[in-house]
This record gives C-alpha cells, sequence and structure tokens, in this order.
C-alpha cells in the first residue's frame, strides 16, 4: 500500500504480491491516504481513507465498490478540553 508519501508508486495505491515476488496494481481509484487494510471472508479488501474519512471497499478483483463506510471529524480547536 502507498499512501501517496511513500512507496513505489507514491499515488494512494494498493499493490497485489504473487507468490513469486512479483507486484502489480490492485487498486487505486477512490484512495485519499490510505491507511489500513482488512479482509472479509468473502475476499472483499476494505481500505481506509485518513483524508477523507472513508472506508473503500474493493472485490476480490480489485473492483471498486465504492465507500462502505463514512465517519465525519469535527474540527479540533487548540485548547479544547
Amino acid at each position: 500500500m502507498s499512501n501517496g508519501t511513500g512507496g513505489p508508486t507514491h499515488t494512494g495505491s494498493v499493490l497485489k504480491f504473487a507468490p513469486d515476488g512479483v507486484g502489480s496494481m490492485f487498486a487505486d481509484t477512490g484512495l485519499d491516504f490510505p491507511f489500513g487494510l482488512a479482509f472479509d471472508r468473502a475476499g472483499n479488501l476494505y481500505v481506509s481513507n485518513y483524508n477523507s474519512n472513508t472506508i473503500e471497499e474493493f472485490s476480490p478483483t480489485g473492483e471498486d465498490l465504492g465507500v462502505f463506510a463514512y465517519h465525519w471529524r469535527e474540527p479540533a480547536l487548540y485548547g479544547d478540553v
């Protein structure tokens, strides 16, 4: 996974790797600073998008299935307790 600031693609994408170590693009749409990955039993991939406060869902073939969940963060003010 590249969050756009490092990794092999610098684009905010998810790569998959074959058993022989060869990497290829798996998902590169709908991602805005991807930060974490999880899979369900069906093989769908869920990627947390830090900057957009969403969790994006991808099929086992890499098809973007859209936003799975959304969370709104209230802006914090320094000094709030």
